[in-house]
């Protein structure tokens, strides 16, 4: 079923159930984070060759126009 239910699972069997619920949390945002920064890497590289394509491409056209 994936980690809610074994972080359930830990959440009403620990001694600390309050700190098991920080703790997941806090590891689910930091896991959250890395994929966003991944996510905006990747978009960011795009762009880059995005621009590299429209700059090539004007000059290619404007070398045709001559």
């Amino acid at each position: 079923m994936g980690p809610r239910v074994t972080s359930f699972y830990k959440l009403i069997t620990c001694n600390h159930p309050i700190n098991t619920y920080i703790n997941f949390r806090k590891d689910n945002m930091e896991y959250a984070t890395k994929e966003l920064e991944r996510i905006a890497n990747a978009l960011e590289e795009v762009l880059r060759l995005v621009k590299e394509d429209q700059q090539r491409t004007k000059k290619y056209l404007e070398k045709e126009k001559s």
